[in-house]
């Protein structure tokens, strides 16, 4: 059986998550809508869940949002408005 203090978050970076979570479909959902406010929101939040992989020992996971972050960076500048 696992001790609470053995878990990999504490519980007071659970709200974090899902607060993470709920932005992160927040996203999806302006994306589909094709408002360009969903490339900071991704940025904002994919940066924030590599920090908190990496503190929960998942540096794979951690690196992936790192590159999701990235790709969140060119989609933001990609559906720049035309001048």
């Amino acid at each position: 059986m696992t001790r609470s203090h053995d878990a990999p978050f504490h519980h007071e970076e659970v709200p974090l998550t899902w607060i993470l979570a709920c932005a992160s479909l927040t996203g999806v959902v302006l994306n589909i809508r094709k408002n360009r406010a969903c490339w900071p929101l991704w940025v904002g939040t994919n940066s924030t869940w590599a920090a908190v992989d990496f503190a929960a020992g998942l540096p794979a996971q951690g690196c992936l949002m790192l590159v999701y972050t990235g790709m969140a960076v060119w989609g933001w500048v990609a559906w720049r408005p035309s001048a």
